[in-house]
């Protein structure tokens, strides 16, 4: 058990107790670990603790943000530029497993902020997080709305959504995301640089530019935003349809062309817009467009 110990990643994390025989109850503690947890400090059990796993570095962060720690100082020389050299280099589902660990935290936008400090976001070439953005992480859609969301994929795009398609991609390469989580960063990332041309838009012109998005990408960018048009497209808006279909129309004696989908998406357009507020209103409307 001793030499298990001493493989650990802190003090506070060398520690057992005994469950058996005569010495059942007894403390473990051969690195001291009890006096850091007293004192409420993060150190490392040797030298090359880093080096050997530079997770370790996150993981220190994570601690000392979660439980209200400090990292000891001789710790913190340690994380330098030979230890973040390691760390930028390790395989992108290691660094990930790191980064969503820290969006189930409570205190992730401290973590992010302390990871800034040392320097390890500008190694993994990563940006900063807007402390701007930190209370929205709980803030997940009601369930009404359908939408697939968690609360490290949230994280994700409010770390990321402001920074360019471009950056995200280099990232999702560098932290082994999946395609999905990549395809909803960068929607989201362009659908925010898409908002003041869509100022003063018509319903169903906000409708027809974001509906082939990924939910989730408006979701986040309307929690960054507050852009009501993005809460009304997910609440409402997304379900419009008229009630005209090609079978109707094809009963009108209308031959399946490219005039089927700009008569259809015509109709759709008066509903959202309000031009359209009853099914013989859309009756008269297609009369005029047959």
């Amino acid at each position: 058990i001793d030499d298990d110990l001493r493989r650990r990643d802190f003090t506070v994390n060398a520690m057992a107790i005994r469950v058996d025989g005569d010495g059942f109850g007894e403390l473990l503690d051969p690195l001291h670990g009890q006096t850091d947890l007293e004192k409420k400090t993060i150190r490392v059990l040797h030298p090359n603790s880093f080096l050997d796993d530079p997770t370790r570095i996150i993981r220190a962060v994570r601690y000392a943000a979660r439980y209200g720690f400090d990292i000891e100082p001789e710790t913190l020389k340690l994380i330098n530029g030979e230890s973040r050299k390691i760390l930028s280099g390790l395989s992108g589902e290691r660094l990930r497993h790191e980064f969503d660990l820290i969006f189930e935290e409570k205190e992730f936008s401290t973590m992010f902020s302390r990871l800034a400090e040392m320097k390890i976001l500008s190694a993994i070439e990563a940006p900063t997080f807007s402390a701007s953005y930190a209370s929205l992480n709980d803030k997940l859609p009601e369930e009404s709305l359908s939408i697939k969301i968690d609360r490290v994929t949230l994280g994700y795009l409010l770390w990321l959504t402001d920074s360019t398609p471009n950056t995200i991609q280099n990232l999702s390469r560098k932290l082994a995301f999946t395609a999905e989580l990549t395809e909803v960063l960068v929607s989201a990332s362009a659908l925010k640089q898409m908002l003041p041309d869509l100022q003063n838009a018509k319903p169903s012109a906000w409708t027809f530019a974001i509906e082939k998005m990924p939910l989730a990408s408006i979701y986040g960018v309307y929690l960054m935003t507050n852009e009501k048009p993005l809460m009304d497209f997910l609440a409402t808006w997304r379900h419009v349809k008229p009630i005209t279909t090609g079978d109707d129309l094809k009963a009108r004696g209308l031959e399946p062309g490219p005039k089927f989908k700009e008569i259809l998406t015509r109709l759709r357009a008066a509903w959202l817009d309000g031009e359209v507020k009853t099914a013989e209103e859309e009756v008269k409307l297609l009369k005029e467009l047959l």
